[in-house]
């Protein structure tokens, strides 16, 4: 047996971690790892991310996340506890666990009684130095690591418990090693190796500090004699700490070895219960293509029958009858309730099928648009879908959503977004104490041109850039440092606007955070949603719908002398937009 990270952080884990997904599963390729873990703190964002790319590489992908808890011995204070999940039901577990975090109004922490309602399935590694028994001993209350780790069998099992050590070249690493090996020969808990690790190699130290600086906004400063040791290692890499404790390392394949979750979902989304729907929607489609099409030429109307049965044997071929027809229902239902509502973007608006259902409001023949796909994801997966809506309406349109769905649950999704390459620049110049005259002459010249994403698409691209690099050496390293932080530096943001539908049973693999109004809000990326063939409806706001809802109703209600322009306030700003469709301003 050989030795497996059992405690790896992504940049899933904010500030906290540097690796991507793709970085940990192929440098676990690189050292032929047979297994490797991932446990960004208290959230699973990634994990769907990490199963897919592992499994595709042969490799066993061990599900955790490093959770953040109160005191399990009555003690003041949140510690943190490393949690793996060994099979389904643990996984299920770890997600209510990872949702309990942010439940809480004085923080992100679970408590001991949550530990012990979710407790089954789970293999539990006492935490690395911000544990709590390795935090027990660095402050000298000798004998409070043994009560937590007792704690920890009593929820746990015995069997299921194991004393994390981890050295990285500090002077107090060996006092805690020292007293974690002597309990662990006391009370009979095995010892388990693990690295923290953050980054992929020993060269990404320095830019790691960085990220930590930024973290808080404060000076960066050198570190003297800095020990760059949590980068992601192999057993050879941590022999020279543990050469009299190989047990240990190789203790972390025999865990590795016992996780095995399946993040496979096998339900999908009931969006008709109409027993044959295909014959329902060519019926709807056939008698409005008569409609629209009967007194074109003969050849005209044979070219655009053949349009829409080529149509239909896409829709059957993906799976997506049920789906049209689902849409088809909710665009009419929100016309009866006179609610303006349209797509916007995306494939549908190709669709000739999608013009006849009434989906769509412009038929795409007569526009010189090409139909491709309803479902380009993949075999009966519904594609997302944004609407746009005039002022107000979303709670309604979200009603009629969730009655056409009867047995599905509708929840908010929490967005990641990437720190763009100028904000990068910013924040780092202030951090590394950039003169300002050099900080705003760089951020103008970003600002002036955002096609640029990477400092040599920069520099190929700007002259002004090219000269400002190679006269200022505070510049290059201030570039330099951004462009080895960019894609790395991720922020998670409620929102309210992108709604997520999981078939029946699938929200048990999908941590949440619990809104203000006790909305929930899923952990999970759209390509995540995608592989559990959920759906993302997005439902954004429209001035110029807007526009149109306030004429057509001054129209119905008589008004005379209907104004050019009205004013719009939405939180406490106005802005002024066209009142009706020939406006010429």
């Amino acid at each position: 047996m050989t030795y497996v990270p059992l405690h790896v952080h992504s940049i899933h884990s904010p500030y906290e971690g540097f690796l991507t997904i793709p970085e940990i599963v192929s440098r676990a390729c690189f050292y032929n790892f047979t297994s490797i873990a991932l446990t960004d703190h208290y959230n699973t964002f990634g994990h769907h991310e990490f199963y897919q790319l592992a499994m595709e590489a042969g490799i066993n992908p061990v599900m955790g996340s490093e959770l953040r808890h109160s005191s399990l011995v009555g003690e003041k204070g949140t510690y943190h506890l490393t949690v793996l999940a060994e099979n389904d039901r643990g996984y299920q577990n770890l997600v209510s666990l990872v949702s309990a975090h942010h439940t809480k109004d004085d923080g992100h922490y679970v408590t001991a009684d949550e530990l012990s309602t979710h407790s089954e399935g789970l293999i539990i590694l006492s935490g690395c130095r911000k544990g709590e028994a390795s935090q027990a001993i660095l402050h000298g209350n000798l004998g409070r690591e043994r009560d937590v780790v007792d704690r920890l069998v009593e929820i746990f099992g015995v069997q299921n418990v194991f004393i994390e050590i981890s050295c990285h070249n500090q002077p107090e690493d060996q006092l805690v090693i020292e007293h974690l090996a002597l309990l662990s020969k006391r009370r009979g808990i095995p010892l388990v190796v693990t690295n923290n690790d953050r980054y992929l190699s020993r060269e990404q130290g320095e830019t790691y500090d960085l990220l930590r600086s930024l973290s808080g906004k404060r000076p960066y400063i050198p570190r003297e004699n800095p020990q760059y040791e949590h980068y992601l290692k192999r057993d050879r890499e941590l022999e020279p700490y543990f050469y009299t404790m190989k047990d240990a390392m190789e203790r972390s394949s025999e865990i590795a070895g016992r996780c095995s979750v399946t993040l496979k979902h096998a339900g999908r989304l009931r969006f008709s219960d109409i027993s044959n729907p295909g014959d329902t929607l060519r019926e709807m489609c056939r008698r409005r293509f008569i409609l629209e099409n009967h007194n074109k030429p003969a050849g005209e109307i044979d070219r655009l029958q053949r349009l829409m049965d080529r149509e239909f044997e896409c829709a059957g071929r993906e799976g997506m009858f049920p789906f049209l027809l689902f849409l088809r229902n909710l665009f009419k239902a929100a016309v009866s309730q006179d609610i303006w509502v349209e797509v916007m973007g995306g494939d549908l608006l190709e669709s000739f099928v999608a013009y006849l259902l009434g989906i769509i409001p412009l038929n795409p023949v007569e526009h010189g648009m090409v139909f491709r796909s309803f479902s380009p994801s993949g075999d009966g997966v519904p594609p997302p879908v944004e609407l746009i809506k005039s002022k107000g309406f979303k709670e309604r349109i979200i009603r009629l959503i969730r009655d056409l769905l009867p047995g599905h649950s509708l929840n908010f999704q929490v967005s990641q977004e990437t720190m763009s390459f100028h904000t990068i620049v910013k924040e780092l110049g202030e951090v590394l104490q950039v003169p300002g005259h050099l900080g705003k002459e760089l951020s103008r010249m970003l600002v002036s041109d955002k096609r640029h994403r990477t400092l040599a698409s920069l520099l190929e691209g700007s002259e002004a850039m090219r000269h400002v690099y190679k006269q200022e050496e505070t510049a290059r390293r201030l570039l330099h440092a951004a462009d080895g932080l960019n894609g790395r530096i991720v922020h998670f943001n409620l929102n309210s606007s992108r709604l997520v539908v999981l078939p029946p049973g699938a929200e048990r693999m999908v941590s949440c955070i619990t809104g203000s109004n006790d909305d929930r809000f899923l952990l999970v990326s759209n390509n995540a949603v995608e592989s559990m063939k959920g759906w993302i409806v997005t439902i954004q706001h429209s001035h110029f719908l807007s526009a149109l809802d306030r004429t057509v109703k001054a129209v119905r209600e008589g008004s005379r002398g209907i104004p050019s322009f009205f004013k719009y306030e939405e939180k406490g700003k106005g802005a002024w937009v066209p009142g009706t469709l020939d406006d010429p301003q």
